[in-house]
């Protein structure tokens, strides 16, 4: 797989990985990714202490520790620790842009990555250092999977439980009380329409790699005055290049994919810099609100679905 020697991406608020405009040519396609085998799989999945659910994967056919499963990757990812130890050659050069600044790393090449009966042939993964990551969530990482796993099958996800299962796309039937809701991928992440209380609907990121509830960019915060008369507490946000200010509170009300929920945990960014402070999309749904469900996603079709918990 050739790539260019200089491409640009952006780390999002936990983890999440994506890509800027420019240099997406000869990254891992969907197609790179099936499934071994037609039959329903159910994951070996843990859930940290944050939330994050987590999958012990394979690279190369060789064990290589537990990866964060994350929606809001537009790349699947490894650790420097795992890359050196698993002798991974490395590919070009790449910039990270997280929340405050960003970060020079590089990419590494791979015959397969691996986890249950999804493989992956023949990709990059982007190389990062994910040690403050796995002390923030108390765990040992040592990777991400992301946008390009997820096209293996239809995944059906409890956050709570923790649930994981792929089945394949071409026979999935959705459970009773599952409508389809369209998703909409930018830079290789899912995005949906949602609502914030009495607001009209703006675009936000489906991001299972967030500790938080609901995520609100400062534009976003400011246009609206969202803050204006609401009960907050100071608290900040963490990432690739530093931390920047935000407010911690609630929402009397959020709407996505036909459902309607009330006194919703967020946060309110008060960013000046870095990703937070970016006025294209409005936010990021977190496990906070995705954990009231099972969630279903077919990437394939571009689609998502929401099963309330029992």
């Amino acid at each position: 797989m050739r790539l260019p020697q200089h491409a640009f991406f952006i780390l999002a608020p936990a983890l999440a990985l994506t890509l800027s405009a420019c240099g997406q040519s000869g990254l891992p396609a969907k197609g790179h990714a099936t499934l071994l085998s037609a039959a329903d799989a159910q994951l070996n999945v843990r859930r940290a202490k944050t939330g994050h659910l987590l999958v012990p994967a394979q690279v190369n056919g060789q064990d290589a520790g537990w990866f964060i499963l994350d929606t809001g990757a537009g790349m699947s990812c490894i650790s420097r620790q795992a890359a050196e130890i698993l002798g991974l050659p490395a590919g070009g050069q790449v910039r990270a842009q997280g929340n405050a600044g960003s970060q020079a790393t590089r990419f590494r090449h791979v015959h397969t990555l691996g986890f249950g009966p999804v493989r992956l042939t023949d990709t990059l993964l982007v190389e990062l250092d994910l040690d403050a990551v796995g002390k923030s969530i108390g765990e040992d990482i040592r990777g991400v999977i992301g946008y390009e796993c997820f096209f293996a099958g239809v995944f059906e996800i409890d956050p709570l439980a923790p649930s994981v299962s792929v089945r394949s796309a071409a026979t999935y039937t959705p459970p009773a009380g599952a409508d389809w809701h369209a998703l909409d991928f930018i830079n290789r992440r899912p995005h949906i329409q949602g609502k914030v209380e009495r607001h009209p609907p703006m675009t936000f990121l489906l991001d299972l790699g967030s500790r938080e509830g609901v995520a609100l960019n400062s534009p976003i915060v400011r246009k609206l005055s969202l803050l204006d008369g609401r009960e907050t507490q100071a608290t900040e946000h963490g990432g690739v290049g530093g931390k920047q200010p935000a407010r911690m509170g609630k929402l009397s009300s959020f709407s996505f994919a036909g459902r309607t929920l009330e006194d919703v945990p967020a946060t309110f960014s008060q960013a000046t810099a870095g990703l937070f402070s970016q006025a294209d999309k409005a936010g990021a749904i977190g496990v906070q609100v995705l954990g009231r469900f099972r969630v279903v996603l077919d990437y394939e079709h571009s689609r998502l679905a929401l099963v309330p918990r029992n």
